[in-house]
């Protein structure tokens, strides 16, 4: 199963798209901490728990992006630790980033009112162009 379907699947089995509900529907911890600026989030497993760590000086809504492109690895990558990494506002675009980002696309960004454009539909959802434009190809 993709990441999309992946995404599809929980939306349907939970019937939410909240990636904190959802996490706490699966049994992963979410935690705001302290992290250092160019760390956004992270996802692990220790002892055999599931965390999520977000680093607490991000905006709620970037919060969000974060625990669901985080869930994404959770749920797309469990035996892999991943951090979450911004580089001079871009992410890295890994084949595992870009699955979880794939992921977070599908459960935050809302389809397009007819002649939205991406920053537009960004904007009214809360998420990043970046995010619109993988989930839609919009310029």
């Amino acid at each position: 199963m993709n990441a999309v379907e992946t995404a599809r699947m929980l939306v349907r089995r939970w019937n939410t798209k909240d990636p904190f509900v959802l996490c706490d529907c699966l049994g992963i911890r979410v935690l705001l901490v302290e992290l250092s600026e160019n760390v956004r989030g992270f996802y692990l497993t220790l002892h055999g728990y599931p965390l999520i760590y977000i680093n607490e000086d991000a905006s709620p809504e970037e919060r969000v992006e974060i625990c669901g492109h985080e869930l994404g690895h959770a749920v797309l990558h469990s035996s892999m630790n991943a951090l979450f990494l911004e580089s001079v506002g871009q992410f890295n675009q890994g084949r595992l980033e870009r699955e979880a980002d794939l992921f977070c696309a599908e459960l935050l960004v809302p389809p397009p009112e007819e002649g939205e454009s991406a920053k537009a539909l960004a904007c009214r959802s809360g998420v990043t162009e970046r995010l619109v434009r993988l989930k839609y190809g919009m310029e």
